[in-house]
């Protein structure tokens, strides 16, 4: 039912919690606009990329109508999932809103001691944030992380964050 209000004018804003990871229904939506979300937390190696802590990130802001107005500042995003996205096509194109370096990884083991990549982690670069927009006017807003929307982070970068949501929310 989602799929088939997101193919006509739909709008979705989806926010991942980046320690779940069965979400199944949610990423059988994802992946129906050629978005893959990966298992684990993305750990961001890029010392510019990121604060207090590498789950932390500080990532490049795309251009989009979202995203524009916010150009020179910085959005926070603790703890979060990475996203991969496919291809564009006749029926869809995605938008990369928030991107990490080059460097990062998702951290499968989140039990793990060691914040240092391990065999089984996901190379990345990985996006934190895309935008879909459908054929048929459909919206989607992904996001891989919930903790995006905590008031004591968007305290940090002075209400960047919350801008970020509103103007997603306005967009949609």
């Amino acid at each position: 039912k989602v799929l088939t209000y997101l193919e006509g004018d739909g709008k979705m804003y989806f926010a991942a919690d980046p320690l779940t990871e069965d979400l199944t229904h949610f990423e059988s939506i994802l992946n129906a606009y050629g978005i893959r979300m990966e298992k684990g937390v993305v750990i961001e190696s890029e010392e510019s990329m990121y604060t207090q802590a590498p789950t932390y990130l500080l990532p490049t802001l795309g251009y989009s109508k979202i995203t524009s107005p916010i150009q020179e500042e910085y959005v926070l995003v603790p703890v979060s999932k990475g996203f991969f996205r496919g291809e564009d096509t006749e029926e869809y194109t995605i938008t990369p809103l928030l991107t990490t370096s080059e460097y990062a990884y998702s951290k499968i083991n989140i039990e793990s001691d060691v914040v240092e990549q391990e065999e089984e982690d996901i190379e990345g670069p990985f996006y934190i944030a895309l935008q879909v927009d459908t054929e048929e006017g459909g919206k989607l807003v992904a996001v891989g992380s919930v903790n995006l929307f905590n008031e004591q982070i968007d305290s940090v970068v002075s209400g960047t964050n919350s801008d970020f949501f509103m103007n997603g929310i306005n967009y949609l």
